[in-house]
């Protein structure tokens, strides 16, 4: 059996040419004291926020609607937008 879902990985670029880059992947989203909301990062895949299937009907157009509008959030989350590649990619796991 297999079993696919979808994650938000944030790709941090480095400040100079030759830095590594810092790979995270969004674990949840929090409000502070100030009730701003926040994206939560975590180094670790497993413990990510994992995504209905990666692949979705084209007549769902909701489903398609609210996950592109979940990206579009964390990607105004952070600042400079240059310094970041936020994308959605599939996890495969077969069993």
């Amino acid at each position: 059996m297999n079993s696919s879902k979808a994650v938000i990985r944030v790709i941090e670029k480095g400040d100079l040419p030759g830095d590594y880059d810092k790979i995270f992947y969004v674990e949840n989203v929090n409000v502070d004291i100030n009730g701003k909301l926040n994206v939560g990062l975590t180094g670790d895949i497993w413990k990510s926020m994992k995504l209905s299937s990666y692949y979705y009907l084209p007549t769902d157009i909701s489903k398609s609607n609210s996950i592109n509008a979940f990206i579009e959030f964390v990607k105004y989350s952070f600042t400079p937008r240059k310094k970041y590649n936020i994308e959605l990619i599939e996890i495969k796991v077969e069993y």
